[in-house]
């Protein structure tokens, strides 16, 4: 006797492409602005960029006390909320064991932060954008600071460009009494 196949094979690749799409959004996937990484919303590991694996042997308190639990790991969350709260640092972190833990850091480069936004202010917005080659105060490192002028209704769009591709970006606004020269054109907004 025959078997009808037809309706599972129809009913496996609905589920399929259904799973695909839901993997891979199409209207990311297309956009030829960004990497394939981007396109994912993959963060590259230490093994991509460079980087940096700390890894720590915790003692015990030596009042003698005994600690519930896995000392790693309650270590572990209390460094967390002190690091990284938001969970923004792309940090890697594994319990080895309960008492060793390994906290893996990648490198960010900002100045690769802030193509996107720059590009993203010249052609979505149509404005110019001023580079600025800066070093934290602090940290010692090398950043770019980006500078434009824009009407007071597209700074809203510029904070969502901002947001999109930096969400840890220090941003200032400030009125300005006049501006002459440049590229700060009124015209009308998309």
């Amino acid at each position: 006797m025959p078997t009808n196949y037809t309706g599972r094979v129809i009913l496996i690749l609905t589920v399929l492409i259904l799973s695909l799409l839901a993997i891979f959004p199409p209207g990311s996937l297309f956009d030829p602005k960004l990497s394939f990484g981007e396109k994912l919303a993959l963060k590259p590991g230490i093994d991509m960029v460079g980087g940096t694996s700390l890894l720590y042997e915790i003692k015990p308190p030596e009042s003698g006390g005994t600690v519930q639990g896995n000392l790693a790991e309650q270590v572990m969350d209390s460094l967390k909320k002190r690091v990284d709260p938001d969970g923004l640092r792309n940090l890697i972190w594994r319990p080895q064991g309960s008492t060793r833990l390994e906290i893996q850091m990648s490198m960010s480069d900002k100045n690769k932060q802030s193509e996107p936004i720059r590009k993203a202010i010249l052609d979505d917005l149509g404005r110019g954008v001023t580079v600025y080659r800066a070093r934290g105060g602090k940290s010692g490192d090398d950043r770019e600071i980006l500078y434009c002028v824009v009407t007071r209704l597209e700074i809203g769009r510029v904070m969502r460009i901002v947001q999109l591709w930096d969400e840890t970006a220090f941003v200032i606004q400030h009125p300005l009494a006049d501006v002459r020269g440049g590229v700060v054109h009124r015209h009308a907004l998309p």
